[in-house]
């Protein structure tokens, strides 16, 4: 047999850790969001169509069968064929999926099959929330490595061979192997997979185009005014500091009403929702105080991270209360707090592009 050309290698080498996939966090966001937005389509649905029965007056075929079937179709799809499109694709179907799959929790731990079961919000909240914790864990535990970087670049070239690379994937690629030669990764590997991805050909998605369009530049320019963290951040700081209040008033007094000629205000003993919600209070409150504050220095990153961190402990923890004490009524806060999540991500990630050297401290 004719031996492989190319450079020989003594012993092989066995990686000892699992090697990351860069894009792996954000397709689980992905996934999660799509579940999430079918788990709210679906109930809203049923209820407007006064829950149908499928199957006639015998059988009733529950949509997590549906779902079940979306999530092996979306595994066949990834084991069976190459490339960013089908994965993408795969994500979105596998998210349908299990948002119908777990639409029917109640229905799973109830003796009755009670799929108005009070604490299913809960639930599939907590299961959501478990599922991006352990994401966020696995992405950051430990800086990626050069082989990491390397095997990642590998990934976009093969995706450049099956269907081409749009110019960010190829700057993507591109920046990863030049992380990995800084990193004493081997030369040869490198020069290779980088001739690779310059070879591939040009392709260009739908979104990408829309992202060069006026209309998208309008949008980032807006998106960029400085006046939307430093309202992000009064509104939390507000939220806070009434949250605050209300639980001072429930420690002190033991709850107290308040009645006048528009009604009747009743702030009940603390309980243990309300002491979530008075944790995430103050928590919220001496996060974004501070970052409020450092909001004038405009060559520094950390004011962004600090009003990011705030929203999603205000989000986080105000959601697991509400959902525990008023079932899908939850819903409003995790809106509003996705909202603040996504504009405050969008200024990161436009004063990154405009620092070459972001201070973090």
């Amino acid at each position: 047999m004719r031996p492989i050309s190319g450079r020989r290698s003594s012993t092989p080498v066995r990686q000892r850790h699992w090697v990351r996939n860069i894009q792996g966090a954000g397709s689980v966001e992905t996934f999660l969001l799509v579940s999430i937005s079918t788990i709210l389509i679906t109930r809203g649905y049923l209820e407007l169509t006064d829950y149908p029965q499928v199957g006639g007056r015998t059988l009733h075929i529950a949509h997590a069968l549906y779902g079940a079937a979306a999530m092996v179709i979306a595994l066949v799809a990834t084991w069976m064929f190459i490339g960013n499109r089908v994965a993408r694709r795969a994500t979105v179907i596998g998210g349908i999926g299990f948002g119908l799959f777990l639409d029917e929790v109640g229905k799973f731990v109830t003796v009755d099959n009670d799929y108005f079961y009070g604490p299913s919000a809960e639930i599939m909240y907590i299961t959501v929330l478990a599922l991006l914790v352990v994401t966020k864990i696995l992405r950051n535990a430990r800086p990626l490595t050069a082989h990491e970087y390397v095997c990642n670049a590998a990934r976009i070239a093969a995706n450049g061979l099956a269907h081409g690379l749009t110019e960010k994937d190829k700057r993507a690629a591109i920046d990863m192997l030049d992380i990995a030669a800084s990193q004493n990764a081997d030369h040869n590997t490198v020069d290779a997979l980088r001739q690779l991805v310059l070879d591939a050909p040009r392709t260009e998605n739908t979104f990408g185009q829309f992202s060069q369009s006026r209309t998208a530049m309008r949008l980032r320019r807006r998106l960029a005014a400085r006046w939307i963290p430093m309202t992000v951040g009064c509104v939390l700081a507000t939220f806070a500091f009434l949250g605050i209040i209300v639980g001072i008033i429930q420690i002190s007094l033991g709850g107290v009403e308040f009645e006048d000629d528009s009604g009747e205000i009743t702030i009940s003993q603390m309980g243990p929702a309300s002491a979530l919600l008075f944790a995430s209070a103050v928590l919220t409150f001496l996060i974004v105080v501070p970052s409020i504050a450092g909001m004038r220095q405009h060559d520094r990153m950390w004011p962004l991270i600090g009003l990011r961190l705030a929203a999603l402990t205000f989000t986080g923890l105000n959601a697991l209360a509400h959902f525990a004490t008023e079932g899908f009524g939850g819903i409003v806060g995790i809106a509003f707090g996705a909202l603040a999540l996504f504009l405050l991500s969008q200024h990161i990630a436009l004063h990154t592009k405009e620092l070459p050297n972001p201070v973090l401290t």
